[in-house]
């Protein structure tokens, strides 16, 4: 050891100077080792990569702290022989942060299990979240906090959707606001949006001021809304009223027959395809009870499921006849004991009646009956009545 007349202090070891107190503290040479060391001030570190090494001694792993072009670098584990090494975060008393050995980062979580992890307790305000994401832009419509969605399209790392909460006005103090989803098509320079939710939890679906709970807006070529599925005729789509009183409208496709159901508290109505026919059916189910009937061949039933020509109506029961005439273009048939009619009215100042035509004229014959003067009129090829017939006569 050397003492020099200006109170400095040199340490030598084998004839090298080791360590030297300066007027602003002490120069060390070399490798410091030692039991603890308690600075007062700041220390600074010299060297092209200048390093930090904490050695466990319990087993020899290090962990280093280096400065490296202005860069900070921490390493745990840094001779790459432990495996299970992590980067701790410690504030009051608690591990806050992890960056695990396979550089997984968890946020409130000591293991986390995926790229980036965040755990804490849920929103208590609508100031607050698990993470709060702000946008520092200056007062204006759509300023918001944005989640940008990228991945690689081989060469380049590309932004294919954002998720975005704006503000939806520019009035300073309003804070409506809408959730945005938006995606990217090839080329495209900017997301558009696709979905949005508004401040009324109203959500449109290519259109970004939707006036309804959902709104969709197809202009494109493609379909609007598709829904699949209805396994086991389960019910694609069902919608029912149920504040006030109840109803519901159920659209289904059982066994491959498209059909829309009407239930209300006092009956039930289907309507849609029936194997090759389309029926209105007075039951939750076509098959059963069909009111309204058009077969394959354009026949019009009503009261049956088997129109036998153009027009066929029945009532109680089913089309009594196994074919009609080909010249048949109506039928109407009563299965109940009191017969069948045809009622033709009109009002009594005019006059009920039939016309019998052809192609160039609708009424070439004519059966009336003149409310005016209660005489039932035949009539042929336009010409005046033919035969009157009058009560009493």
């Amino acid at each position: 050891a050397k003492f020099n007349t200006n109170g400095s202090v040199t340490l030598y070891h084998d004839g090298d100077i080791k360590a030297a107190t300066t007027l602003t503290g002490i120069d060390v040479t070399g490798t410091a080792t030692m039991d603890g060391l308690t600075v007062d001030g700041d220390i600074t570190i010299s060297d092209a990569t200048p390093t930090i090494t904490f050695t466990d001694t319990d087993n020899n792993y290090d962990a280093t702290i280096a400065g490296l072009s202005g860069s900070l670098i921490l390493k745990a584990d840094s001779g790459a022989e432990f495996g299970t090494e992590t980067i701790q975060f410690h504030t009051g008393g608690s591990q806050r942060a992890t960056i695990d050995n396979t550089g997984k980062v968890g946020i409130g979580t000591t293991s986390p299990s995926s790229t980036l992890e965040v755990k804490g307790a849920s929103a208590t305000s609508n100031n607050g979240g698990t993470v709060l994401v702000t946008d520092n832009a200056s007062l204006a419509a759509d300023i918001g906090g944005t989640i940008a969605l990228r991945g690689t399209d081989g060469s380049t790392d590309r932004t294919y959707g954002l998720i975005k909460a704006g503000k939806l006005n520019s009035t300073s103090g309003a804070f409506d606001g809408y959730l945005s989803l938006q995606t990217r098509t090839n080329g495209q320079a900017n997301t558009t949006e696709a979905i949005r939710i508004d401040s009324s939890q109203n959500v449109g679906i290519g259109t970004d001021n939707p006036d309804a709970m959902l709104r969709i807006d197809q202009d494109a070529t493609s379909t609007g809304l598709k829904v699949t599925g209805g396994s086991g005729g389960i019910a694609l789509a069902e919608f029912t009223r149920d504040v006030g009183a109840t109803g519901t409208v159920e659209i289904n496709a059982s066994g491959g027959d498209p059909q829309i159901k009407f239930a209300s508290a006092s009956n039930t109505f289907s309507i849609g395809a029936n194997s090759s026919t389309f029926e209105i059916a007075d039951n939750g189910a076509l098959g059963t009870n069909a009111r309204f009937t058009i077969n394959s061949v354009g026949n019009v039933g009503i009261g049956t499921s088997s129109p036998k020509t153009d027009l066929d109506v029945v009532r109680g029961g089913t089309t009594g006849l196994s074919s009609v005439n080909a010249r048949t273009v109506a039928l109407f048939q009563n299965n109940l004991s009191n017969g069948a009619v045809i009622s033709v009215n009109a009002p009594n100042t005019g006059y009920s009646g039939i016309f019998l035509g052809d192609p160039e004229n609708e009424g070439q014959g004519q059966i009336k009956q003149v409310h005016t003067t209660n005489a039932m009129e035949f009539t042929s090829s336009g010409a005046s009545a033919e035969m009157v017939l009058k009560a009493g006569n």
